[in-house]
C-alpha cells in the first residue's frame, strides 16, 4: 500500500496518521482537512517523531479533496474543531455523502474505511446512492479498524 488519504485531522485522524507512520508500512500519508494549518502542525509533530519511530513515511497535508485522487486507501475520520474532552466530530451525514461523491469521481477504485463509530448511515447511503460496492466501503470500531487495515496491507 503506497498512499493512505485520511480525511480529517482531528483527534481520530491525527492518531491514525501517527500510528500508521510509526508502523512504516505506507510510503505516504495525506492528512486532508479544511483546517490545513492544524493538519500541517499535526503532520510536523508526527514527522519529528519519525527518527525515534524509525519511520520514513512521508506526510503531506491539504485542504483539497483532490489530494486523494491516487490514494490506495481512503479513510474518513474526524475534522479539526472538536472541543477538548468532547467526542470527535466524525465525517458523516449529508456532508460525508457529498464528500464521498466528490472523492469517488476522482478515485473510484480505492477502498474506503469509515474509522468513526457513528458512520453507519453514511456507509448505507454510500452503497445505495453512490453505488459503492459493499466490498469497497467498511465501517469500524477502533479495534476493527486495526484488523481492517492489517487485512488491506496483506492485499496490497
Amino acid at each position: 500500500m503506497s498512499v493512505v488519504a485520511i480525511f480529517g485531522a482531528g483527534e481520530l485522524g491525527g492518531a491514525l496518521a501517527s500510528k500508521l507512520a510509526a508502523r512504516a508500512r505506507v510510503l505516504e500519508i495525506r492528512l486532508i482537512d479544511p483546517a490545513a494549518g492544524v493538519a500541517a502542525g499535526k503532520a510536523l509533530d508526527i514527522l519529528q517523531a519519525a527518527p525515534i519511530e524509525q519511520s520514513a513515511t512521508r506526510l503531506t497535508t491539504s485542504a483539497d479533496d483532490a489530494a486523494a485522487a491516487d490514494a490506495s486507501v481512503i479513510v474518513l475520520a474526524d475534522q479539526v474543531g472538536t472541543p477538548p474532552g468532547a467526542p470527535p466530530v466524525e465525517i458523516q451525514g449529508e456532508a460525508g455523502l457529498a464528500l464521498l461523491r466528490r472523492v469517488r469521481t476522482r478515485n473510484p477504485r480505492a477502498p474506503i474505511v469509515c474509522a468513526g463509530t457513528s458512520q453507519a448511515w453514511l456507509i448505507a447511503h454510500a452503497a445505495a446512492e453512490l453505488s459503492i460496492a459493499p466490498t469497497h466501503i467498511i465501517g469500524s470500531a477502533p479495534y476493527a479498524l486495526v484488523s481492517a487495515l492489517r487485512a488491506l496491507w496483506r492485499w496490497s
